[in-house]
Formats: structure tokens, sequence, C-alpha cells
């Protein structure tokens, strides 16, 4: 982790090894052996435990979605396909995951959101940060959703 932090900290961290593998040569295959050997140090690797402690919390919110409201908690399962690949995309599915867990599901259940909008509410920021995962569509996904939080409730309600 701290040689980790040293490299985001010099702007080291955006670059990665492209590799270009060439499978018919010889040496392809080599290459291609030797990465598949290293499989059995991933359990020790960070990146191995960044994702179990993201796994840890996701299941954790679909357990309280769950007991609070099961349509919401199908998507908050749902959620989960936003974080897929590797570098740049994984890194911005992680980061998307967590302002939705942050700005709609963790409000949501603590009650800052009325019950009926918790699902639609969830499912409109996930299919925001699917259709434009760089750009602006989930911010203003986001920002209405907020803007229904802080609302003044009606006498009525």
């Amino acid at each position: 982790r701290p040689l980790l932090a040293v490299v985001a900290r010099r702007g080291w961290g955006a670059k990665g090894l492209a590799m270009s593998v060439k499978t018919t040569r010889v040496s392809g295959y080599l290459r291609l052996k030797s990465l598949a050997a290293l499989r059995r140090w991933r359990p020790f690797t960070q990146r191995f435990h960044d994702e179990q402690a993201w796994l840890a919390r996701w299941i954790d919110l679909v357990e309280r979605s769950l007991a609070r409201d099961p349509q919401a908690a199908r998507e908050v399962i749902a959620c989960a396909k936003i974080v897929r690949g590797y570098g740049d995309t994984y890194e911005r599915g992680r980061a998307n995951f967590a302002r939705i867990a942050g700005e709609v599901i963790v409000p949501a259940l603590d009650g800052r959101l009325p019950r009926g909008l918790f699902g639609d509410a969830v499912l409109q920021a996930r299919l925001a940060a699917e259709k434009d995962p760089e750009g602006p569509s989930l911010e203003r996904t986001l920002a209405a959703i907020t803007a229904r939080r802080t609302e003044p409730k009606l006498a009525a309600e």
C-alpha cells in the first residue's frame, strides 16, 4: 500500500504496462504460461484485498436493502454490474458505485429518502452510470435525486 501511494503521488498510476502477446510464437506462449503461474499469488495482492472489502460492503448494502425494501434490493444487486473490467474502466466503475452508494443507497437506508423512491432512485443512478460512465449523466441524475431528498415534506406525508 505505501508503494502504491508513492506511485499515485508521482502520477505513475495511470500509466499501465501495455502488453501485446502473439500466441502463435513460442515467446508469446511462454509469456502466457508465466502469467498463468502467477495466479496463486493473487490472494496476496492489494487489488484482491480491495476487491474483497468492496464485496463485503456490497453484500452489507444488499442485506440492509433487503430488510427495508426487497424491490430496491434487486437494484442494489444490479449495481454490481457497473464495477467490471480492469484499469481505467474498473476504477471508473468503482468510483461510480461509491457515488451511488454514498448519495442514494446509504441515505435511503438511513430513511432520508422516501421508501417508494428507493428502488427507482437506485435504478436511475445505475442506468446513468452504465449509459455514460465518464460523463455528466450520473452527475445530473444524482443531483436530481439529492434535490428530491432535500425537498421539504408536505403536510399530508
